[in-house]
C-alpha cells in the first residue's frame, strides 16, 4: 500500500475485503454518499463491527477475521507502515475488539510481535481490559502516568 490518503486507506480496506461492501455495516453508511470515502475511522470502525459479527456467527475459523489479523500483524509489525494506518488499526480494530471478551480473546491469540504489544497498550490506555504485563511490561507504568494526568484534571 502506498496511498495513505483518507480515500486510499478506505480503498485498501475494500480491495482486501470486497464482501464488506455487501454487508449491513457498509449499507448503514449509504446516507453519507461520497463523503463516506473521506471518513476512514468511521469505515474501519464499521468494518471492525462487521468482523466481530462474523466472529460471533462463524467462530474462530472465520476467514474474514483470519485475514484481518494477518493484515494487522503485517502492518503493525512493519516499521515502514505509515503511522496513519497504524493508528487507524489500533484505534478502530483493537479498541473495537477489546469491547467483548470473545473478540478480545481472538485478537490476543491472533496478534504477534509489535501488534500484540500495541493491543496490550490499548487495553492499558482505554481501561477496557487488564493488559498482559509479560507482553507489555511498561503498561503498568503507563497506566500510572495516565492516572496521574486524569487526577490532575479532576482536581
Amino acid at each position: 500500500m502506498n496511498d495513505y490518503s483518507e480515500e486510499g486507506i478506505i480503498t485498501y480496506l475494500i480491495r482486501e475485503f470486497p464482501d464488506f461492501q455487501e454487508s449491513r455495516r457498509w449499507k448503514d453508511l449509504e446516507y453519507l454518499e461520497e463523503e463516506r470515502m473521506k471518513l476512514p475511522y468511521v469505515i474501519w470502525g464499521q468494518f471492525a463491527e462487521y468482523a466481530k459479527e462474523r466472529l460471533r456467527q462463524y467462530g474462530i475459523r472465520d476467514v474474514v477475521c483470519a485475514k484481518l489479523f494477518e493484515l494487522v500483524n503485517q502492518q503493525l509489525n512493519n516499521e515502514k507502515t505509515d503511522p496513519r494506518l497504524k493508528n487507524l488499526i489500533i484505534v478502530e480494530i483493537f479498541e473495537n475488539f477489546a469491547q467483548t471478551e470473545e473478540a478480545l480473546l481472538y485478537a490476543r491469540s491472533h496478534t504477534t510481535g509489535k501488534a500484540r504489544h500495541d493491543l496490550e497498550m490499548v487495553l492499558t490506555a482505554t481501561g477496557v481490559g487488564k493488559p498482559d504485563l509479560t507482553i507489555a511490561p511498561e503498561a503498568e507504568a503507563h497506566m500510572q502516568r495516565l492516572r496521574g494526568h486524569i487526577q490532575g484534571y479532576t482536581k
